[in-house]
């Protein structure tokens, strides 16, 4: 890859890969829990999140800057961002306290 990116695109590739990495495990670790609406929320988030981000960044560095779908993948990264942090909130959720419930 670091023949076809830039130092910026490798950069950015580099962090797609790290919050897949990252994303994927918290999304194993859904599947090994009972399916409560809030694991399954969380899991949903996390995929979600995994495609949008990840994937709009693979795509904008994989696209010419002429490319009329970068109109497109740009504005879908934060809303990947987004569903990542909702995966840990409805994570966080399920998992607190029962002196919480």
């Amino acid at each position: 890859m670091k023949s076809k990116l830039n130092a910026y695109q490798m950069g950015a590739w580099t962090t797609a890969t790290q919050y897949q990495l990252l994303h994927s495990l918290a999304l194993l670790y859904t599947v090994g829990l009972p399916q409560t609406g809030p694991v399954v929320a969380a899991g949903y988030a996390f995929a979600t999140g995994i495609t949008f981000f990840s994937g709009s960044i693979y795509g904008l560095c994989l696209t010419k800057p002429d490319n009329p779908i970068r109109k497109v993948l740009g504005p879908i990264t934060p809303i990947g961002g987004l569903s990542m942090i909702a995966g840990w909130l409805f994570l966080a959720y399920a998992k607190r306290p029962r002196s919480l419930r």
